[in-house]
């Protein structure tokens, strides 16, 4: 996904991971009918798969609408009983199946959805390696035997033609290499360059008739020949820049084949858009019939602006976010749990900037749960209504610099301590995406999630959509410190987009805040730029402070609040040093100006305290009249009486 790469960049990025394909094309596989004895065929004598002895991968996309009774093949070659092919068998779970001595993989099939699978074989250790949607299932003994006898390479039928399949594929590659699980991921959604070292051969089935065309690799190509009527669908296995949008109505909700989020400490982020505030919306819940391990969610039911973390131990707690939350409007959220002595510390951060935090965290007597995106798993009641992208849980604390360094941009999905990153770039945007639904895991982990309940057509409000990030204002340092009597705001970004200013609001009481002052923003700006701002006038007592940064609409965003101390400056009071010489003390006073007068009203010495102190001394005798001017403007005077 290039959410947030120079374009030079983001293509570089697609070169490198495989992936080639843009929103906007229209990708064409093959529609097989087992009713029509629908295949396709190599030319006479021709094996395109390598021969045993030789390291090998197979990857495709299949679509089984439904299951059919009987052996059912994606891939075959090879003469009978010492065959290579691929395919399920219907009186068996659906399994897949292996050959030609790998028979029953005892991996059932999923019917109904596209799916991703990948066999990587080593041919001098004899052993098969199965991937199902990127996530290795399956492994052992592989052989086969070629020759130079036997059915050519042929899709969607047996080496012997008399058992067909019903469903689509899309995307072959064969490759002369054993392809890791990260290559065999990064691919998986995209197209590849047919130069790609060891590729051995490459059918993209974008035609939209007659014969499919071997895409021009190392080797020579051969195409296949269509038998019976195969036709050319459109078909979603494409990337794009997507987010996954929920319907209440529906029950939406990504359920994982496992769990991923057994923390006791570490991050939990995902961009957010609510698509209404009325009521109690999970968008991330690791949770199932034994407890609740978290439940996180946004609440506007009370008219409060708040997340909340739910859990078996300690119920329900919520962590205010004044700016609030708008429907309809993107958010990217943060919440980072460290253990302390006394428990669970979470911090909350929105857009990159912290906001605040609550003593609370995970149950951890709680654990092994299913996990859940887009409702809590359990009960339907807490089901979220917009939409989600990049959710991303680490297993350690990330600081607001490593959060605001990553909020926009694309993850390899093997970043040190990252434990799973759903990304939900596949499909065509608000298109019809029928059948795919498995939200792949891109980080080695693969706990990959399955879409329940979604339509995923272009009508439906439960489907894949575009979500092209616009960075908001990520501050990410702001210090309140006090400069003599005075309180000096600095602030950072490394992030602005359409900012217009930032007002800086002060509160007594860290309820009722007060505007004290303006400074312009950068406008778009992607380098770290630093703020100051002097307040001359805090307050007696504690001072809250918060930014307000306004977008070019005017749409405000709130920073964490900063507070401050400050008491006044106490009475002006002098003593006897010895003969003819006093101290001048401004109880509480630092470096204030000050005059001393004569009894003819005429100033005989002034400057600036060092201290809240200064010295008169060798003054004739009389009386003399001491004036200090504290930081808040007040005047205060005491008589001098020298003897």
């Amino acid at each position: 996904m290039c959410k947030n790469f120079t374009t030079a960049l983001c293509m570089l990025l697609m070169l490198v991971f495989g992936s080639l394909s843009l929103s906007a094309q229209t990708n064409r596989g093959l529609s097989f009918d087992s009713l029509s004895s629908d295949y396709a065929s190599a030319g006479a004598n021709t094996y395109i798969v390598p021969s045993i002895g030789f390291n090998a991968t197979v990857e495709f996309w299949v679509y089984v609408p439904v299951a059919q009774a009987g052996l059912h093949y994606f891939v075959s070659q090879g003469p009978t009983g010492n065959a290579f092919y691929i395919g399920y068998d219907g009186d068996h779970s659906n399994h897949l199946l292996m050959g030609d001595t790998w028979l029953d993989s005892d991996v059932q099939l999923p019917i109904g959805q596209w799916n991703h699978i990948a066999l990587a074989i080593d041919g001098n250790a004899f052993q098969g390696y199965l991937y199902l949607n990127g996530r290795m299932v399956d492994s052992t003994d592989f052989n086969y035997f070629n020759g130079s006898s036997g059915t050519p390479t042929q899709l969607g039928t047996s080496t012997d033609n008399t058992t067909y399949f019903t469903g689509k594929l899309d995307q072959l590659r064969i490759w002369d290499t054993i392809r890791t699980t990260a290559e065999i991921k990064a691919g998986m959604y995209g197209t590849v360059l047919p130069s790609t070292p060891h590729l051995f051969a490459y059918y993209k089935m974008d035609e939209t008739s007659g014969a499919i065309a071997a895409n021009s690799t190392a080797t020579t190509g051969v195409d296949l020949t269509l038998n019976g009527s195969p036709t050319h669908p459109v078909i979603p296995i494409q990337t794009s820049n997507n987010a996954l949008t929920f319907d209440v109505t529906n029950n939406t909700q990504v359920d994982m084949i496992s769990d991923s989020a057994n923390l006791t400490t570490g991050t939990v982020e995902a961009w957010l858009k609510p698509g209404s505030l009325s009521n109690e919306s999970a968008f991330l819940a690791n949770r199932g019939p034994g407890g609740s391990h978290f439940t996180m969610t946004l609440d506007n039911s009370f008219g409060n602006n708040r997340i909340g973390i739910h859990n078996t131990a300690d119920g329900v707690h919520y962590i205010d976010y004044p700016a609030g939350f708008t429907a309809n409007k993107w958010y990217h959220v943060a919440l980072v749990t460290a253990p302390a002595a006394s428990g669970d510390t979470t911090a909350l951060y929105v857009n990159g900037n912290y906001i605040t935090n609550t003593p609370y965290g995970y149950d951890n007597a709680v654990l092994n749960q299913p996990l859940h995106i887009g409702g809590n798993g359990v009960d339907f009641s807490q089901q979220w209504n917009g939409s989600i992208d990049e959710v991303r849980i680490w297993k350690v604390p990330l600081t607001g610099p490593q959060i605001a360094t990553n909020i926009g941009n694309s993850l390899t999905g093997n970043e040190t301590n990252l434990l799973s990153v759903w990304s939900f770039d596949q499909g065509i945007p608000d298109g019809d995406n029928t059948g795919l639904k498995v939200a792949v895991d891109n980080a080695p982990l693969t706990n990959n999630g399955t879409l329940s309940n979604f339509s995923l057509l272009s009508a439906s409000a439960s489907n894949f959509s575009l979500h092209n990030i616009v960075l908001p204002v990520t501050i990410t340092r702001f210090t309140v410190a006090k400069q003599g009597n005075s309180a000096l705001l600095q602030w950072q970004t490394a992030q602005e987009e359409n900012t217009k200013d930032f007002i800086i609001q002060r509160s007594a009481n860290g309820i009722d805040y007060t505007d004290i002052g303006s400074t312009p923003a950068a406008g778009n700006s992607h380098g770290l730029l630093t703020y100051a701002f002097l307040d001359n006038d805090p307050v007696e007592g504690r001072n809250y402070y918060r930014l307000k940064e306004r977008d070019l609409d005017l749409t405000p965003t709130y920073s964490e609040v900063k507070v401050l101390s400050f008491t006044r400056t106490g009475h002006l009071i002098w003593y006897s040093t010895g003969a003819r010489s006093v101290e001048v003390l401004l109880q509480k006073g630092s470096t204030e100006l000050y005059s001393i007068s004569n009894a003819a009203g005429n100033v005989i010495q002034a400057g600036r305290l060092s201290a809240g102190k200064t010295t008169l001394s060798q003054l004739p005798a009389g009386i003399y009249f001491v004036k200090v001017i504290n930081t808040i403007g007040d005047e205060l005077s005491t008589k001098i009486l020298i003897p």
